[in-house]
């Protein structure tokens, strides 16, 4: 039930994004309400459940795509760009990091349950993982985009795995 009204949710969030505010201010805050009442039973680390709805994405819960994004607290955007590339931005829209999938058709981005983040092309065919072929521990994941704007992957343990840096490379801890 909780997760057809996510859906829902979602769908109303993404349409009337560029409409009156007060639908945008309600659809978060709706989202915020479900993500505490499922959160309640599951094992996402805290980290995960107090981002605010815009700026977590959960492994095979979600993903992100041209019409949906991530926001940090800071105004920071992540976002799937009409030519397959995803992108992080900060608040003026100056990038900080990106997959450099440019030229590619347009893209899915899948925290998978396996913790591994996948570009996929709208064929299936994969694009860019971050991970490539490492082993994560601890589910579920979650993958933030925190208010310093960089993007990072957390076990249930509350333990990051992957995350963006500011120099635009991207590191792992084992």
């Amino acid at each position: 039930m909780f997760d057809f009204a996510r859906r829902q949710l979602l769908n109303m969030f993404q349409c009337e994004r560029n409409r009156a505010p007060w639908v945008l201010f309600m659809a978060v805050v709706m989202l915020l309400l479900l993500d505490v009442v499922v959160s309640a039973d599951s094992t996402y680390c805290e980290v995960c459940t107090n981002a605010i709805a815009t700026a977590a994405l959960f492994s095979n819960k979600a993903v992100v795509n041209q019409s949906t994004f991530l926001l940090s607290k800071s105004n920071g955007r992540a976002t799937v760009q009409e030519d397959g590339n995803f992108v992080v931005t900060n608040q003026d829209g100056t990038p900080l990091w990106a997959t450099k999938t440019f030229g590619k058709a347009p893209a899915n981005l899948v925290l998978q349950e396996d913790g591994n983040l996948v570009l996929y092309a709208k064929n299936g065919d994969p694009l860019w993982a971050a991970n490539a072929g490492r082993k994560y521990k601890d589910p579920p994941y979650c993958l933030i985009l925190q208010q310093d704007n960089t993007l990072s992957t957390w076990t249930s343990k509350c333990r990051w795995k992957w995350r963006t840096r500011r120099d635009g490379l991207s590191m792992w801890q084992s």
